[in-house]
């Protein structure tokens, strides 16, 4: 009786607690190509002055910086992202990181995203290379969710340093 009791007790504990993982079908993969400059992190702006921050790795591996408000100008950006106050815990948040690929002039990343319902749900974006500095993000997709959205959103290249590493708990 005790073993059963315990072995409840274990299983409730140890996986009850944890969240399913979707998995992500891109791996890492060095990037090799001249056609993106890697030595900063990619920004777009919304029309309500809302950044979303993407660093891109030399190993393929992306990491999804956040969503910046009230964000007056760049270089209000720059120290808003080299003193987020969760820096440290970054590595620790699944749904921050993911792939990237690049074949010619298509760029493809696929991360995890954050959910309340348990599960990382994972995001597909496709995209256009417009030069070494600019990409545009054309279409988005949820696979969990089937949400499948036309978007038209234009990162543009931020030159950054010191760059976090890539290192996380995620991706080996």
């Amino acid at each position: 009786m005790k073993a059963i009791i315990f072995v409840s007790f274990f299983s409730l504990f140890s996986f009850g607690s944890c969240k399913s993982v979707n998995s992500i079908r891109l791996t890492s993969e060095n990037f090799t190509a001249n056609n993106l400059n890697l030595n900063g992190y990619y920004f777009t702006k919304n029309s309500s002055d809302e950044y979303s921050v993407f660093f891109l790795y030399k190993n393929g591996i992306v990491k999804y910086e956040g969503i910046f408000l009230n964000v007056s100008d760049l270089e209000n950006l720059d120290k808003r992202v080299s003193i987020n106050p969760n820096k440290d815990q970054l590595k620790y948040a699944r749904y921050l990181w993911g792939f990237f690929k690049v074949r010619g002039s298509q760029i493809e990343i696929e991360r995890w995203l954050s959910d309340s319902s348990g599960a990382y749900p994972v995001e597909i974006m496709v995209g256009e290379i417009i030069n070494d500095v600019t990409f545009v993000i054309k279409r988005t997709m949820v696979k969990q969710s089937k949400i499948d959205k036309t978007v038209n959103q234009t990162y543009h290249f931020r030159q950054f340093s010191p760059k976090p590493d890539s290192t996380n708990f995620f991706i080996k």
